[in-house]
């Protein structure tokens, strides 16, 4: 069965590339929007907007057309599905918002979000917006389901508009394997994962506007979203007075972090943090890149290893919890060439992985033992 899929992935990436030099690339039209002029300088006028709702769509059906009038000719074409499936709109999670098919989806400060195509054949979900990025710069996080095989790219990605009026454009991102403009291959009913990151971070509390063009193996997708909720960040900080173990609570305290052990620095100059996690209830959490400290002699540090349970990456780690139940895990620094006595600041890329709150675990006045 791998054997087939993988089979299936390649025989679709070279779909893609023969067809981007003989096939017409199609553009979607949403209700209510015309598109006029010729194929490299038409103009688009959005259509209105539709509120989300939580109304779960499950006929996948219908098969809609895209249209591209230019000044001389007009095309009609139905979308390119291969292999279909109905698994596009089924069972979302109860708090997923879905918009109307083909319009501009209202997130209402809710997320999941869920913009689906006027064919109902693709569908693109926001699952977090926050400052999540290196250096703190905004962040947003998708996932792309069809109902058909396809190949996937980002065309093009838009300004994000905060609700003050901050606009941000992007800087990097990725899409499955890929850095979004690389193809991608995808298995009808399957899900895709996607992320853009921005030139800084927001204070505001919801993008007001942001879009997306992918190309779905010819066809140019444009998800469009309103009222994208930015997750608060937690601000609070443990102050551990020289003295271990030490915990961070959230606001509401039904999470607690504590630093059980800081050492390694002058054994191999290399900052190790081992902590446990204990939550008041069952949930996921993570720990991800972007750990960092500040020595006492002003010397910086940044995660390289992480650890969770019995399992290391450099990457992000999950795990699911049962409420009052200890889960052990670490951090280890990137290796210097300093031996501070002690930690200035301590914070831990440590969250609950859903899209908000995230929790901002921080401590100061931490030993090295």
């Amino acid at each position: 069965m791998y054997k087939s899929r993988i089979k299936g992935l390649v025989v679709l990436a070279g779909c893609f590339f023969l067809s981007a030099c003989t096939e017409t690339i199609i553009r979607e039209v949403t209700p209510g929007t015309t598109t006029t002029g010729t194929e490299s300088s038409g103009t688009t006028t959005e259509g209105t907007v539709g509120a989300g709702s939580n109304m779960v769509l499950v006929d996948t059906t219908t098969t809609g057309s895209s249209t591209v009038s230019g000044t001389t000719t007009t095309t009609t074409t139905s979308s390119p599905p291969t292999t279909t499936s109905n698994t596009l709109l089924q069972d979302p999670t109860n708090q997923t918002t879905i918009g109307s098919p083909g319009i501009t989806v209202d997130c209402d400060n809710t997320l999941p979000c869920r913009w689906v195509s006027t064919d109902t054949q693709f569908s693109l979900t926001v699952t977090s917006a926050d400052n999540t990025a290196t250096r703190s710069r905004l962040s947003v996080s998708y996932f792309i389901t069809t109902t058909h095989d396809s190949t996937l790219a980002v065309s093009s990605v838009e300004e994000a508009i905060d609700n003050l009026g901050s606009s941000f454009r992007i800087e990097d991102q990725s899409l499955g394997f890929g850095n979004g403009g690389t193809p991608q291959g995808i298995l009808a009913g399957d899900q895709l994962t996607g992320e853009v990151n921005f030139d800084r971070s927001t204070n505001g509390n919801s993008l007001s506007q942001w879009s997306i063009s992918i190309v779905d193996g010819g066809v140019i997708r444009i998800p469009t979203f309103t009222g994208i909720p930015v997750g608060p960040i937690t601000e609070s900080r443990a102050d551990c007075q020289y003295t271990l173990p030490c915990i961070w609570t959230t606001p509401d305290s039904d999470v607690a972090i504590t630093l059980t052990s800081v050492g390694g620095v002058s054994t191999n100059g290399r900052v190790s943090v081992n902590f446990t996690v204990e939550t008041a209830a069952a949930l996921t959490f993570a720990v991800d890149e972007g750990s960092s400290a500040v020595g006492s002699d002003g010397t910086a540090f940044e995660g390289r290893t992480l650890s969770l349970g019995f399992e290391t990456n450099f990457e992000k780690i999950t795990t699911d919890t049962s409420a009052r139940i200890p889960y052990f895990g670490s951090v280890n620094f990137y290796r210097t060439d300093t031996t501070p006595s002690h930690l200035l600041l301590l914070t831990l890329s440590l969250y609950q992985d859903e899209p908000v709150p995230r929790w901002n675990p921080q401590y100061i006045n931490v030993p090295i033992q």
